[in-house]
């Protein structure tokens, strides 16, 4: 599964300068994208931290990195676990993945707002609700960097904010103070989202709001993104039609505006994209210009001025280890590398 790299100049979202990959075998080697302005480097390595599909790290604005977790633990910038920061995500199926969660999107690391010892992990696990498995709370984990020697320490672990039937994905976006931040999640089988205000006094305040967009899907994990500047938001979605959301047809990308000092969405479209697979991925182009959303074999480029839609990429058959039946090395999520020029 190919994980779609972009290096964007960055307004309203934050930083990072290594990205970690790697299979949830223990024996397997692990990858590591090393980051800067305008270059990146790969490199081969041997690490305790696996990812099957839940993943997120931090670096300090230095680019050295501070942290990861795979929703079952965190690490610190050794490799090792931080103190305290084992036995995330209690509950639902995280018993059965000690390796590393299979969920997408659901795991984000955030600066302290007025704190820069500090740092926040929003997280969750999925429980199995009938045939398919929701999200049944938004947990909330502190962790501050300046203890056990720099290595960091847990000192608040697992906090349930929000407690409801969930969506996969957790999004985030600067405040237009610059100091704060918004984390959004979306309600299942609903267009309600949840929009936590996150200030330097901690969850300051949890509301939510319809997004007014058509069709409302039940069993959707999205990726929910913002722009560089914070005026655009995105998510994927489908018409529920069929018995399984994976088989389901139709599939779509819903742009609103988004205003960073109010927290308010408004002017909803929805951009069909495909009739035939379901969609993972998406990300914004560095000005805004376009929104990218991607099923397993194709990347499609939506025009956010105009909403045109072009296919800009066709998975090529590509698998690995070559000449092998495993593994496709299709499309899947989008990650933001190193950005420049940030400005908070």
């Amino acid at each position: 599964m190919l994980l779609l790299l972009r290096t964007m100049t960055s307004y309203g979202q934050g930083f990072n300068h290594q990205l970690l990959l790697g299979y949830w075998n223990f024996q397997d080697d692990k990858g590591r994208l090393l980051f800067d302005s305008s270059n990146y480097i790969p490199l081969v390595e041997q690490r305790k931290m696996t990812f099957y599909g839940t993943q997120a790290n931090a670096s300090d604005a230095a680019g050295n990195l501070l942290m990861s977790s795979n929703g079952i633990w965190i690490a610190n910038a050794t490799g090792d676990t931080m103190m305290n920061g084992g036995g995330l995500n209690p509950g639902g199926v995280t018993p059965s993945w000690p390796n590393g969660l299979p969920m997408t999107a659901n795991n984000l690391f955030l600066p302290y707002p007025g704190d820069s010892n500090k740092y926040a992990l929003f997280h969750h696990t999925a429980t199995f609700i009938g045939s398919y498995a929701q999200a049944l709370d938004l947990f909330y984990s502190e962790i501050d960097i300046s203890q056990n020697s720099g290595l960091g320490s847990v000192v608040q672990k697992n906090i349930s904010i929000i407690q409801d039937s969930l969506n996969w994905g957790i999004g985030a976006c600067r405040h237009a103070n610059g100091t704060d931040w918004w984390v959004v999640m979306m309600q299942d089988s609903s267009d309600v989202i949840f929009k936590i205000l996150f200030t330097s006094a901690g969850i300051s305040s949890i509301t939510t709001q319809s997004l007014n967009f058509l069709p409302v899907p039940w069993g959707n994990f999205s990726q929910l993104s913002f722009s560089s500047n914070g005026n655009l938001f995105a998510s994927t979605t489908y018409f529920p039609e069929k018995t399984l959301p994976m088989d389901s047809s139709n599939s779509s990308i819903v742009l609103l505006d988004f205003n960073r000092c109010t927290g308010q969405f408004t002017n909803p479209r929805t951009i069909k994209l495909t009739d035939t697979n379901y969609l993972y991925g998406n990300s914004f182009s560095s000005d805004g210009k376009f929104v990218y959303a991607c099923s397993s074999n194709q990347i499609f480029q939506v025009d956010t001025d105009n909403l045109s839609v072009d296919t800009v990429a066709t998975y090529d058959g590509f698998v690995s280890p070559v000449g092998s039946s495993c593994c496709a090395t299709t499309f899947w999520n989008m990650y933001l590398a190193a950005r420049k020029n940030l400005c908070y």
